[in-house]
This record gives structure tokens, sequence and C-alpha cells, in this order.
């Protein structure tokens, strides 16, 4: 995974190649989405609909019942074997880890957080969840009135 150690892999991600990665952590965070709302296995039916083969190679996995355990050590030999880096290197690193995190069961909120990390995105403001977390307390609060 990423680390402090191998971060000089990515440091010359351009701007633009970000916005890629991005776009790979929307994805994920939709298949975490569908998984949450229709189950696992459900996403075998969706996945064919994304064109990466090792997105593809992950769902399958996460669909036959693969431990995360199992999944990463098939997995990272891929990552390993691409001879990859920069952007491409670091949207693989973010596929697998959202298909660890689908597999756990992280909430698609917290795993878009997650994967934000990545990309240096941190910015919490705009989060509807905690508009809505607010909301539903505010919401207790008076029901308990």
């Amino acid at each position: 995974m990423y680390t402090l150690e191998n971060r000089k892999y990515f440091a010359d991600i351009e701007e633009g190649e970000l916005e890629k990665c991005e776009s790979v952590i929307d994805t994920c965070v939709e298949l975490c989405t569908y998984s949450r709302k229709y189950g696992l296995i459900a996403l075998d039916k969706i996945i064919r609909n994304y064109g990466d083969d090792f997105l593809i190679l992950g769902i399958e996995l996460l669909t036959n019942g693969m431990d995360g355990k199992t999944i990463k050590s098939i997995m990272e030999p891929y990552i390993v074997s691409s001879f990859k880096t920069g952007h491409e290197l670091l949207e693989m690193i973010i596929m697998l880890d959202a298909i660890l995190s689908i597999n756990d069961g992280l909430n698609p909120w917290f795993l878009r957080i997650k994967l934000n990390g990545y990309i240096g995105k941190y910015d919490l403001k705009e989060s509807d969840f905690m508009n809505k977390k607010i909301e539903r307390n505010t919401m207790v609060e008076v029901n308990e009135s």
C-alpha cells in the first residue's frame, strides 16, 4: 500500500493526473454504495460496466467470497509486475484499498474520505453526511423533549 517510504513514486503526479485518480475514487465509492444497497454479490452484475481489468479482478475476487488477506495476496503481485509509475500506480493502489474496504463493509462516505487521502484532498466541509448527522441529532433532541 501507499506509505511514506514509497511516496517518491508519486512525487511527479500533476494536477490533471490527480483528476483521473479522483475519477477512480468516484467509481470505487459508487461500487461501495451499490454493494451496501444490494449486497456484495450484486457487484458481479455491474462490474463489466467498468473497463479496468484490475478493478474487475478485485470485484470478482470479492464477489466469490475471498477474504481481504487473500484478495490482497492475489492482487499485489499485479501491482508490482505492472511496472506502472505515477498516477497509474496510484490508481491501482486506490482500487486495491477500495476493494479491501468494501470487503470490510466500510461506509461509502468514509471510503471517500479514506481514498481522498491518497490525493491530498482533505476538505470535509461540503459533506452531506455531516449535514445529515447534524440534522438527525437535532431531530432526536426535538423528539426527546
